[in-house]
C-alpha cells in the first residue's frame, strides 16, 4: 500500500490532489480530517506541574537533598564526599593478604 499525505485549505467546500500516475485506474480511499485550529492547541497543553503533589510524603521531603548520595552509600558501601556541588565517590580500602 502506497500513502499519500497532503495538506490543503478547503476553498468552497472543495480540495483538489492531483495524483500520480501509478494511482491512476486504481481504486483509491480519500480520508479527511481536519486539524485543530490554533485556538484549540491552546487550551489542549496543560501542565503536570503538581500532579503527584496527592503522593508526596512530607516526612521524606527533608531528606530529599541527600536521598541519592545515601542510596549509593546503602547499596555500594561508598563513601561519598560532596563539596560544592560535585560528588566524589571513593571505595573503601580492602586489605590485601
Amino acid at each position: 500500500m502506497e500513502v499519500i499525505r497532503e495538506t490543503q485549505v478547503a476553498k468552497q467546500g472543495r480540495i483538489y490532489v492531483q495524483l500520480p500516475r501509478r494511482f491512476w485506474g486504481r481504486q483509491v480511499e480519500i480520508i479527511v480530517l481536519t486539524e485543530p485550529i490554533e485556538q484549540d492547541r491552546e487550551t489542549a497543553k496543560k501542565s503536570l506541574r503538581g500532579c503527584l503533589r496527592a503522593y508526596a510524603n512530607p516526612a521524606l521531603v527533608e531528606r530529599e537533598e541527600g536521598a541519592w548520595i545515601e542510596a549509593v552509600r546503602e547499596k555500594l558501601g561508598m563513601i561519598t564526599l560532596v563539596a560544592r556541588g560535585f560528588v566524589w565517590i571513593r571505595r573503601p580500602r580492602t586489605t590485601v593478604k
